[in-house]
């Protein structure tokens, strides 16, 4: 297992930023830094299964980091909240069967797994070192002990799964359905309706402009504003100060030379048709020999690559593995690999994954980096090694300075060396100087009384900042001057959407008349025919998006069926069917096997939700699962979602 180390100061979770991304089962689970351990006792608590509590704590830090990635909005958390919740009580009851089954996790499993979660803490295939790697959780707020227990979870999870969920039978004719059912491809004619093709064929009178503005000036606020004071905390501005002597880094580099030690390793690519029973290797063999015919011939190794090959790690890189050094891969595949020469492409090489070919681009033998390559590295790292502790400290003093005068912000950030900023009227969600857009500061200063100081926030470019609410200046009507752009754009979407609709049910008259002719009536009202040419349900209509906007039914139309007024949204369709192309089915044995692949996955999913489902009602009938209704009301409440 990995060293277990204590928890250290705050400083690492100050200055390291980012959030840890987990390849797991459960995408869900794994954004719960706390899953599966004390709550904290100021939470309330929404749910327990068995002895596990599902807290509101942990939602909300749940979507704090997807709202700090960018997956989440503060508009779309109320609309994905209820089932956040419904999802993790489903993921902690699987857990709690499996454990109950006795399911568990080794430690060289667990470390097995980290390695392919984190393969930045494995540089050359060597462990980056135990306080890389618990600096690095920290600053995503775990301790090594909360996040391999995490891990130990998931890897019991994915048994369960293995056990429960795999191995569902895909009959020949189901494949042949989808294959037909992927492959039928349709041809239509589209003349399409929407107000963005009419606008320019609107105007808007200064007149009209004025008279919307003073029909409806309480519609046009300004947001409310307010006055900002910022002390920044910068690494880099503070880091150029903080000297290094060149016998510091030496006696550094003396000290860690195994560190700069690098193995033989080999920059390689390859093709896998994978084969993993006995059943399935005479067809993969036949597939990868095709494969290698092809390659022989001069064929694009990456192409080949990324249209067969059944590693999804390496398919869309064209193959690429980048690196590896000995111990790294199955041994089959590491004695090719390292025996080839550079650019030279193996023939067919099998290991219990399936049937490999493997091309070695570029070799390097095992070397010491000298001292003058990793001099700045060095340097670099011993700076911020003191700044872990220096940036804290003074953005703490900072704070508790500007906490006994806060009106003397730029006077205390002068005398420690900090960066001074001032924002005279600021609105939340604008560009504040320095930092720039930071969601989390402005949820902090913004909602603050005027003369409160805020605590220290992390920003991107490890920097620090903390701030003093100052004069807040209400709402107030917007000048017409201000408004205007926006009102007249308004003004053309509204004249626009009433022109299409004329427009459009001109069309369904004189569609009528011309005997359901999408084309004719199209050119006799000079309006513009999008034609799809054959597009499958995957494709996509240029202009217009996936042909499925239509419907499942769309693929079941006779050539010369017309549909029509279609609305999709603010859009209007017209399509007339021009030409049907079914399936060939001597292409059938290509997609064979992604085709039972994916019928697989979906056939597992279902009885995966199945599972799940009964599961929860089973366990809640035992008492093992209890809701705690008055706590999901509020926390549904506190994001609009009640």
């Amino acid at each position: 297992m990995f060293d277990l180390f204590r928890s250290r100061t705050k400083s690492v979770r100050y200055l390291l930023g980012g959030l840890l991304t987990l390849v797991a089962l459960s995408m869900v689970v794994t954004l719960i830094p706390g899953f599966g351990t004390p709550s904290n006792p100021n939470s309330d608590v929404l749910a327990t299964v068995g002895d596990t509590e599902l807290t509101t704590a942990q939602i909300h830090r749940s979507i704090s980091i997807q709202m700090r990635e960018g997956k989440l909005t503060s508009d779309s958390v109320k609309y994905v909240l209820p089932q956040m919740v419904n999802q993790l009580i489903a993921e902690f009851a699987t857990m709690y069967e499996a454990e109950r089954l006795g399911l568990s996790a080794t430690d060289a499993e667990v470390v097995d797994s980290i390695r392919g979660m984190m393969p930045q803490m494995f540089p050359d295939g060597k462990f980056a070192g135990g306080e890389v790697y618990r600096n690095f959780l920290q600053a995503n707020g775990m301790t090594v002990q909360e996040f391999e227990s995490n891990v130990r979870k998931q890897i019991v999870l994915r048994k369960l799964q293995a056990v429960a969920f795999e191995g569902e039978v895909v009959s020949p004719s189901e494949v042949e359905a989808e294959f037909r059912r992927r492959n039928a491809k349709i041809a239509i004619n589209i003349v399409q309706f929407a107000p963005t093709e009419f606008t320019s064929q609107v105007s808007v009178s200064k007149q009209e402009i004025e008279d919307f503005y003073s029909k409806n000036q309480a519609r046009f606020m300004t947001q409310p504003k307010r006055s900002l004071d910022l002390i920044i905390v910068d690494e880099q501005k503070l880091g150029g100060s903080i000297p290094v002597s060149d016998a510091l880094l030496q006696q550094a580099y003396n000290e860690q030379k195994d560190r700069w030690r690098t193995d033989e390793r080999v920059k390689v690519r390859h093709i896998l048709i994978k084969a993993t029973d006995a059943a399935e290797k005479p067809a993969a063999k036949k597939k990868a020999e095709e494969i290698l015919k092809q390659l022989k011939g001069g064929a694009d190794f990456a192409e080949l690559a990324k249209k067969n090959s059944d590693d999804p790690g390496s398919k869309e890189r064209g193959g690429d593995l980048d690196w590896v050094t000995k111990g790294q891969t199955v041994p089959n595949f590491e004695k090719t690999a390292f025996s080839l020469k550079p650019k030279e492409m193996s023939g067919l090489v099998e290991t219990e994954f399936g049937y490999h070919i493997i091309q070695t681009m570029e070799k390097e033998a095992g070397r010491t980096k000298p001292f003058d390559e990793v001099k700045g590295d060095l340097a670099t790292e011993i700076r911020r090694r003191q700044l872990f502790e220096r940036m804290p400290a003074l953005a703490d003093q900072a704070r508790s300075e500007l906490q006994k005068n806060p009106k003397q912000a730029e006077a205390i950030a002068q005398k420690l060396g900090l960066t001074y900023a001032h924002a005279d009227r600021a609105s939340f969600g604008d560009p504040l100087p320095v930092i720039g857009v930071n969601q989390q500061f402005d949820q902090a200063v913004f909602s603050a009384g005027v003369g409160t100081v805020t605590d220290v926030v992390q920003i991107p470019g490890n920097r620090l900042v903390v701030g003093v609410a100052g004069t807040i200046f209400p709402a107030e009507p917007s000048k017409l001057s201000e408004v205007e752009t926006q009102i007249k754009s308004q003004l053309q979407e509204q004249k626009a959407a009433i022109l299409s609709e004329q427009k459009m049910r001109e069309f369904e008259k004189k569609l009528a008349a011309n005997n359901k002719d999408v084309v004719k009536t199209a050119k006799e009202m000079g309006l513009k025919v999008i034609e799809s040419g054959e597009v499958s349900r995957s494709g996509d209509i240029k202009g217009v998006g996936s042909p499925m906007i239509f419907g499942e039914i769309l693929f079941t139309h006779p050539a010369g069926f017309t549909v029509g007024p279609y609305r999709v949204a603010q859009r209007t369709f017209f399509y007339q069917v021009s030409g049907r192309k079914e399936a060939d089915l001597a292409e059938l044995p290509l997609q064979r096997e992604t085709i039972v692949t994916t019928l697989r996955g979906q056939k597992s999913q279902s009885r995966r939700e199945l599972f799940e489902d009964g599961l929860v009602q089973a366990l809640t009938k035992q008492g093992k699962i209890k809701v705690r209704e008055e706590a999901m009301k509020r926390l549904l409440a506190a994001y609009g979602a009640a």
